[in-house]
């Protein structure tokens, strides 16, 4: 329709001819991850949010938004008023889209949210409880998985960052190097004894499993022999 006058945020428009559809956007808050399947803890809140053009896209000089609609997994569509209701763990569609005050009507948009509130496992295979070790390195072994949630979608992932190895209190994760099956850590400045080593992950979306703890030994010093018999020197 044609606009007439009117005061905006103190801006006066006139003879403007709103032919454009409103623009939504689904807004997510951290922690979130992921582009075309988009990850979210419980903790993060969804909101929908909409500007309104009137001649070009993103021009946002039109006549306002009206109504914003969403459908939640397959529902139909009900007026929304931005925020996107509590979802259950794992994957959904929400399909949304907006009117403005002259009835152009925004083309439907699909959104895939999964919904990750299931912290990663973690396994250590070496070193072993109650082991010892030798060398200049500690060669951590060990295996992350974060569990499927539905329709084949495994969850968020660990990042080398999500990993946190504590060495007798201290974390030494950043003097670690990670690889695909574990990671190698320097043990020079390591005293020969005891050591108790925790191992924890966290995923991209803030869920963290809980340590796994492993004491372990440090033995750098070679064996002595002695013989007791028979006496040196005798025959």
């Amino acid at each position: 329709g044609v606009e007439t006058p009117y005061n905006e945020l103190g801006e006066i428009r006139t003879g403007l001819s709103d032919t454009m559809p409103p623009r939504t956007t689904l807004n997510l808050s951290t922690p979130s991850y992921g582009t075309s399947i988009l990850f979210v803890s419980s903790a993060a809140s969804l909101i929908l949010s909409a500007q309104d053009d009137a001649i070009s896209r993103l021009d946002a000089i039109g006549n306002g938004v009206a109504q914003m609609f969403l459908s939640v997994d397959g529902s139909s569509f009900a007026l929304s008023s931005g925020f996107v209701p509590l979802l259950a763990e794992g994957p959904h569609e929400l399909r949304y889209y907006s009117v403005d005050r002259d009835g152009n009507a925004e083309s439907t948009k699909t959104a895939r949210v999964v919904v990750d509130v299931s912290a990663p496992a973690a396994e250590v295979a070496f070193p072993a409880e109650g082991g010892w070790i030798n060398g200049q390195s500690l060669d951590i072994r060990m295996t992350i998985s974060d569990p499927e949630l539905g329709q084949g979608i495994a969850g968020s992932g660990v990042a080398a960052s999500g990993l946190r190895l504590i060495l007798d209190g201290l974390d030494v994760s950043s003097r670690a190097f990670f690889g695909p099956t574990g990671a190698v850590l320097s043990a020079a400045s390591l005293a020969p004894g005891p050591h108790v080593l925790e191992v924890m992950a966290t995923d991209r979306v803030g869920n963290a499993s809980p340590p796994i703890v492993r004491r372990f030994g440090l033995d750098t010093g070679a064996p002595s022999v002695s013989i007791s018999t028979p006496l040196a020197g005798t025959y």
